[in-house]
């Protein structure tokens, strides 16, 4: 194979020796960065974006982000195929460099339920603690005040709702914990930018939250990242999640914990 074509295919030539072997590293070195870096822009745009773009527009328009009858079906399958898709693409991209999925922190352990139990325990008090600092009282998310009263939720609400608390978790911690954080640290950021950097994307498509509770999310998606930078383990956050979710969700329908 010419040089040239070796070179270009990301292969260092085994002749090469000296100053000519240090430059041929850091041409390839230098292509793989730019290749890495136009990857993250590709997955984020198309997974993430969309969910910045509508959460702004929520908190710009101030509308509900909870769909009532048979709306809600649409949203939540709608949402559920994005997710679907986004994490083809991740999968894709991650199979195309030859990774095993536990280069994105995808693997089985021993100890991930208790893990995710003193995550999601961590996880809780930064998000009460930032909540009760910013002044705030509990009370009822207007996005599901009086939408739905005993007897009158749609049809299939529960599903639907499952659907949402189990898919939630898998989808943002795959791809903006998993896969961005680890692509971050490929490019060689240092892990308190990566945790910075992920808190920060999964906040911007929070906006609709209001600005009371958006601080609140923040402190816990800082508590998931700074987590996964030291673990490097997706599964317990997965779950951390998946309760955070269950246990929001049913305060705020019994006793108007704001979610």
């Amino acid at each position: 194979m010419p040089r040239s074509a070796e070179l270009s295919n990301g292969v260092v030539p085994d002749e090469c020796a000296g100053l000519s072997c240090i430059v041929a590293q850091k041409l390839v070195g230098e292509r793989d960065s730019r290749g890495l870096g136009f990857e993250v822009v590709v997955v984020l745009s198309v997974s993430v974006l969309p969910l910045v773009v509508s959460s702004v527009d929520l908190a710009w328009t101030q509308r509900s982000a909870i769909s009532s009858g048979a709306q809600l079906a649409r949203d939540v399958l709608s949402l559920a195929l994005h997710w679907l898709l986004s994490l083809l693409l991740v999968a894709y991209v991650v199979c195309q460099r030859r990774e095993r999925p536990r280069h994105i922190g995808w693997c089985v352990s021993v100890g991930v339920v208790p893990s995710s139990l003193a995550l999601f325990a961590a996880a809780m008090v930064a998000y009460v603690v930032v909540f009760l600092a910013v002044g705030a009282e509990p009370v009822r998310d207007p996005a599901w005040t009086g939408r739905w009263q005993v007897g009158s939720a749609p049809p299939h609400a529960g599903a639907l709702l499952l659907l949402l608390a189990i898919g939630s978790p898998v989808f943002e911690e795959i791809v903006v914990r998993g896969y961005f954080m680890t692509r971050l640290s490929d490019l060689g950021c240092k892990p308190v930018w990566c945790v910075l950097a992920s808190a920060t994307v999964q906040t911007l498509y929070h906006m609709h939250k209001g600005p009371i509770l958006v601080p609140a999310y923040a402190a816990s998606f800082l508590v998931f990242s700074a987590y996964f930078a030291r673990y490097r383990n997706l599964l317990p956050v997965i779950l951390a999640h998946f309760y955070i979710d269950i246990v929001w969700w049913s305060l705020n329908f019994l006793v108007g914990v704001p979610r």
